[in-house]
């Protein structure tokens, strides 16, 4: 089976700069689901973001939470973002018996769940994930699967030394992660520059298949438009 997982972070759901849910993008997202990735691939895995990490992580971690207790909060976020965007898609898909009806919170769970459904939109099966970023990394390589990442913008705001090209087409995995290993607190919940380091190391070790779309590219898309994405290379 040919499959995508598709990670959908909690800042392209809910901006920082604004004060709301973006349920416009949530819908271009379906579309983007069901119109574009399902014409690629058998199954797609959605794996979003927890929505207000950032605020609960540092309240915890001021009133005293240990980097695991701050690790499970996060999780816990990424379950109620999951279960709600879950009934968002079955709500809003022209067909949903496309969408799994439950939301898997372990790898048993999900593998029963492939196969059924064309899309599954995936809880925090895999504890000790980091941040939504590895989590999807971890899934997809349990079910050897690509990943696809949506992001608001360009990481690292197009930083050409990351890049391999003027256009950032291709972004160097071999550069991320020397840069990763250069930072202080890298290890702590809450603390990843763009993209988690855990996922980088993963798409590494896994050799995946990864890309970075762009979320105004999601947004923007319709049948017929090609998708700008940004290739992870293993290579250089």
């Amino acid at each position: 089976m040919r499959m995508v997982v598709l990670k959908a972070g909690g800042n392209v759901i809910y901006p920082r700069e604004s004060n709301h849910i973006d349920r416009d993008f949530l819908q271009s997202l379906g579309r983007f689901v069901e119109l574009h990735l399902l014409q690629h691939y058998e199954c797609v895995v959605l794996v979003p973001g927890g929505i207000g990490g950032e605020l609960f992580i540092k309240w915890g971690r001021q009133e005293g939470c240990t980097e695991p207790e701050l690790d499970e909060v996060g999780c816990a976020l990424i379950d109620i973002s999951a279960l709600i965007i879950s009934r968002a898609l079955r709500s809003n898909l022209s067909d949903r018996g496309l969408v799994s009806p439950t939301v898997p919170k372990t790898l048993d769970s999900l593998s029963q769940a492939l196969g059924k459904y064309k899309i599954i939109v995936a809880g925090c099966a895999i504890p000790h994930a980091l941040t939504s970023d590895s989590l999807a990394a971890s899934i997809a390589e349990h079910a050897s699967a690509d990943l696809k990442l949506v992001k608001g913008s360009k990481p690292f705001g197009g930083e050409s030394s990351f890049y391999e090209d003027a256009a950032c087409h291709t972004i160097s995995l071999a550069r991320l992660l020397a840069y990763h290993a250069s930072l202080k607190e890298i290890e702590k919940a809450g603390h990843y520059p763009s993209l988690d380091y855990l996922c980088l190391r993963i798409i590494r070790r896994a050799k995946l298949p990864s890309t970075i779309v762009l979320k105004d590219s999601v947004v923007e898309w319709r049948p017929g438009v090609e998708v700008q994405e940004i290739a992870i290379n293993h290579e250089s």
